[in-house]
């Protein structure tokens, strides 16, 4: 991390439906394509070891197996190449006797945490809530499973913290429909000091909801002064009821830094702000103010710093525009023009409608009301 700024990635690999084998492998290979560009956190689909579509098949212990040892050789190959970046994957998990569909953090070979799907879709074309358990939003228990000889944490609502090397750099965790919901967990994660949220996702495309997904996730980021990572399941699913288009994005405060084209497949990145971010929240004096509404506590997300990322040099690709006040399309442009005249000539009228005066004298002095006058 250098001068604030993070290098981050947004995976969506071609998969084949239930070939766990093959999905862990392509996984591998994009975990070592991200981390030789220089991304320090890398974002996996919904489900992405085994694929979003298998329906009856969750049910089956095969495929569930496949994913575990899938997700072993993952953690073993970042050990064996000792990678410093924190890797967010998808995969169905068995767990105390029910079967969750989880985000696994791993970082240097060690599985640090499952953080379960809290809201599972029933509606329309979704049937989530026939295979899995939602996971418990706004508990702060200590809880702990034993998976693949680690003891990873488990459960919901948890900011890892890693400001102790890389300062300002909180990140929380939801899967796909967690960010659809009115009261999102992504609220309470920022109000916990996540300066980053990773979204493991798979929605599925219909016309015209790429644009609301583009808004949606502009807007969680606006309104939560983040980075959000999205990273959205693409070719290799079933198309019998759904279509996926691999829709994947990176925003900050509400500005879009990168975004896949509709029905493509790979990587895509981008160079977060992260000083940028604690400037903005240090700003917003209606920010930490909003942790109490109506006198309600709001639940409050579960810090870790179980582990910490290196600070290391960022190679940044983010362009900064030299004009940032002018819009370079031409369309974009006459309508910033006629809202800056706007504005500026009400601003005038009202003056002179103040004063009572029934007329004016232009003067040429290159003043701010003779220009507009004029």
């Amino acid at each position: 991390m250098k001068d604030g700024f993070i290098k981050v990635a947004a995976v969506t690999p071609v998969i084949r439906l239930a070939d766990t084998v093959y999905n862990t492998r392509a996984v591998i290979d994009a975990i070592d394509e991200a981390a030789g560009n220089g991304a320090r956190l890398i974002v996996f689909p919904e489900l992405v070891l085994t694929g979003y579509t298998c329906g009856d098949l969750f049910s089956q212990d095969t495929l569930l197996e496949g994913a575990e040892k899938g997700l072993k050789r993952i953690r073993k190959h970042m050990k064996e190449a000792d990678m410093d970046v924190a890797v967010f994957v998808g995969l169905p998990l068995r767990v105390e006797g029910k079967l969750y569909n989880v985000a696994a953090l791993i970082h240097k070979g060690e599985i640090i945490a499952i953080i379960p799907k809290s809201h599972l879709p029933a509606h329309a074309e979704f049937y989530e809530a026939r295979h899995f358990t939602p996971g418990t939003w706004g508990t702060e228990s200590d809880d702990y499973v034993e998976l693949l000889g680690d003891d990873p944490a488990f459960g919901t609502g948890y900011v890892f913290d890693l400001s102790a090397t890389i300062p300002g750099l909180m990140v929380g965790v939801e899967l796909c429909e967690d960010a659809w919901v009115p009261d999102a967990p992504d609220i309470d994660m920022a109000l916990a000091g996540a300066t980053v949220i990773v979204n493991l996702s798979a929605s599925n495309e219909i016309v015209g909801k790429d644009s609301y997904r583009r808004d949606l996730i502009k807007g969680i980021s606006a309104r939560t002064v983040s980075g959000y990572i999205y990273a959205c399941a693409g070719s290799g699913e079933s198309t019998q009821d759904l279509v996926f288009a691999g829709h994947s994005m990176i925003c900050e405060n509400g500005q879009v830094l990168a975004e896949a084209p509709l029905f493509s497949n790979g990587i895509i990145y981008a160079d977060l702000d992260i000083g940028r971010l604690c400037h903005e929240r240090r700003r917003m004096t209606t920010f930490t103010s909003s942790r109490l509404r109506g006198g309600y506590d709001r639940a409050k997300a579960v810090r870790m710093d179980d582990f910490e990322l290196k600070a290391a040099p960022t190679t940044l690709n983010r362009r900064f525009d030299p004009r940032p006040f002018v819009p370079s399309g031409e369309a974009e442009r006459e309508q910033r023009c006629e809202q800056i005249l706007g504005i500026q000539s009400r601003g005038l009228s009202a003056r002179l409608g103040h004063t009572g005066l029934q007329t004016a004298v232009v003067g040429v002095s290159g003043g701010l009301d003779s220009t507009l006058a004029l």
